[in-house]
């Protein structure tokens, strides 16, 4: 995968991996993007360590809080991110 966003993300990913009681999940509103996603996770070794959902921003509502918050060509699209990340 020669994707540079994907390829950071995941270098990410990998670096947060290795953190006890992490929890990583992957949002796009793209599956294309899923899949490749989920493919780059398992050609890094991530395999099931990193959750993919397949969901608008707007409407996904997680099951928790998150520490942090890595986005990738989404966050300035979006109107009033402050708000948004309130949310």
């Amino acid at each position: 995968m020669n994707n540079p966003y994907v390829q950071e993300g995941l270098k990410v990913i990998n670096d947060t991996i290795r953190t006890p009681d992490r929890r990583i999940t992957g949002v796009d509103f793209l599956p294309r993007n899923i899949e490749r996603a989920r493919a780059c996770a398992r050609q890094a070794g991530l395999g099931e360590d990193v959750q993919f959902v397949c969901r608008d921003l707007y409407e996904w509502a997680p099951e928790g809080k998150y520490d942090v918050l890595l986005s990738f060509d989404a966050l300035e699209h979006i109107d009033g991110p402050k708000a948004f990340l309130q949310k």
